[in-house]
């Protein structure tokens, strides 16, 4: 379960760093008819700061300034003044402001922009004042990808309708929450940060971000809109690059990924890991494919999964190929997993990889999820061939072409038995296995997990989505993880 940021947080960053604005009445030169305008939008275009990039509102949510969004250039220090009039401002607030940074731009950090890009900021959802300082940088555009379809309706010309849409305008701040809290969860930072003017704050950890997410914006926008092209019924397309991939073993530290996430309409689900140029450009070695298709299964569902993952070293790479099998099933409050994973085959391409079958070999998990006493529990047990072998269910495999012999309450009652909740001894020879439970305390959650070698760890995370974590022995002196 996701920790959701409280919405008055999430406004509160969104709109906390204020300031003096223009009350002049003149027009910036953007080359557009001068209108009769009572308030003005401010703030600034940081990478470095931009000056020379077209900001404006979004109005019709196509991404394209049209003729009837206001706009303005920035300038030094990346300063802006939007002139607005009174029907622009009330719908302002619910349109994502946009950032059109052109060949020839100035980044005062970087120098002269060489390759056009993009940047956006969230709307705000709440009432503007012409103090209010809306700053646009890579940080809010981490944001914004996942948010456009649920407002492609509010466009100037139904916004009177839309704020009257309390519905509508609820899931819209439920999803800005979601997006929020997976930022400052992905990169550990708070919510305020990202809305801030980090330039300002000397705040060099957040600039480093930033330039490395520009690197990412100038490649990810082209790419995602290929694969739109691409994918029909899909739910979610996310694209990003980045830096440091534990499953690659032969390559440096500085080398850069690609990583695509493809949710279909239909459950269904695919996800891409390819180590690519320094420019982003081209795939040097996939790294991780994973296909996942889904179906009903008598009272649960079954899912099926491909992984062909990279391995070896320089010298002597290849790719371990493999298909699992997993059931889910939901009885008496606990949803009850049971997982078959085939020892991965070695193939020397991604092409070669076409398994049918879950091989014998390889692993069984056991998982369950339940609520007790205002806590969220998850268990995950494993047996292995290679250790004690699989000893509950050994009839259970191939669950597609064995789906008729198969009855689930024969999995519920073994499985009942393992001692899988928290406190519970575990019952039976297990290779490993580990058991953690989530507590939500007003805005903020604390996550233990104990496993079989005897380790603990406590992850806390805050108010504003930043987190620490402590590792123990015993579940009650907890020290720092450095070094234990």
């Amino acid at each position: 379960m996701k920790l959701a940021l409280p919405f008055s947080l999430i406004t509160s960053a969104l709109l906390s760093a204020c300031g003096g604005s223009s009350g002049s009445d003149s027009s910036p030169e953007t080359g557009k008819a001068t209108v009769a305008s009572n308030y003005a939008l401010t703030g600034k275009v940081i990478d470095g700061y931009v000056s020379g990039a077209t900001v404006w509102l979004d109005f019709n949510g196509n991404g394209i300034l049209d003729a009837n969004e206001p706009s303005a250039i920035s300038s030094d220090a990346g300063s802006y003044t939007m002139e607005l009039t009174g029907q622009q401002r009330q719908c302002a607030a619910y349109s994502a402001i946009y950032v059109d940074v052109p060949v020839g731009a100035i980044d005062e950090t970087e120098g002269e922009v060489t390759e056009a890009y993009q940047m956006m900021r969230p709307p705000q959802l709440e009432t503007l004042t012409d103090s209010s300082l809306l700053h646009i940088s890579p940080l809010t555009t981490v944001l914004w990808e996942s948010l456009k379809k649920d407002l492609t309706e509010s466009s100037i010309e139904n916004c009177s309708a839309f704020l009257n849409d309390q519905e509508k305008r609820q899931q819209i701040k439920s999803r800005l929450s979601e997006s929020i809290y997976n930022t400052v969860s992905h990169y550990n930072i708070s919510a305020e940060k990202i809305f801030s003017d980090f330039i300002a704050a000397n705040d060099e950890t957040s600039q480093q971000l930033a330039v490395n997410i520009v690197k990412n914006l100038k490649k990810s926008y082209g790419y995602r809109q290929q694969l739109t092209e691409q994918y029909a019924d899909t739910s979610e397309i996310r694209v990003v690059y980045y830096q440091g991939e534990s499953y690659d073993t032969a390559a440096d530290i500085d080398a850069w990924y690609r990583k695509v996430v493809i949710f279909f309409n239909n459950d269904n689900f695919l996800s891409r890991v390819d180590r690519v140029t320094e420019d982003l450009s081209d795939i040097i070695r996939p790294i991780y494919y994973r296909d996942e298709v889904v179906s009903p299964w008598k009272s649960g569902t079954l899912s099926l999964t491909k992984d062909i993952i990279s391995r070896g070293y320089d010298g002597d790479l290849y790719y371990s190929c493999s298909l699992s099998e997993k059931i889910e099933i939901t009885a008496q409050g606990t949803r009850y997993t049971l997982t078959n994973g085939g020892q991965g085959g070695r193939v020397d391409n991604i092409e070669q990889c076409q398994p049918d079958t879950v091989n014998p070999d390889g692993y069984r998990g056991y998982g369950f999820d339940y609520q007790q006493g205002g806590k969220y529990y998850f268990s995950d047990l494993r047996q292995s061939n290679y250790d004690n072998g699989i000893s509950y269910l050994t009839d259970w495999v191939n669950f597609t072409e064995n789906e008729d012999s198969l009855d689930p309450q024969e999995m519920i009652s073994e499985m009942s038995a393992m001692g899988y909740k928290f406190d519970e001894e575990v019952n039976g020879e297990f290779s490993s296995w580990y058991k953690r439970h989530t507590t939500y305390s007003g805005n903020s959650q604390t996550q233990i997990t104990k496993s079989s070698g005897g380790s603990w760890e406590k992850i806390v995370y805050a108010s504003d989505g930043t987190h620490t974590r402590e590792c123990s022995r015993d579940g009650e002196t907890w020290l720092s993880c450095d070094g234990f």
